[in-house]
């Protein structure tokens, strides 16, 4: 995060550090139930 946003409004910055995070793990979840075994 920006740490002009962070300085200025820590808690909506962490807020949107865990959303981020949170957004990433569940990419990473889908991206593992579609991919197909190879042969």
């Amino acid at each position: 995060m920006d740490e002009d946003v962070d300085s200025e409004d820590p808690t909506s910055s962490g807020i949107v550090e865990d959303l981020i995070g949170k957004l990433e793990q569940q990419a990473w979840f889908l991206s593992a139930e579609v991919r197909k075994p190879v042969r």
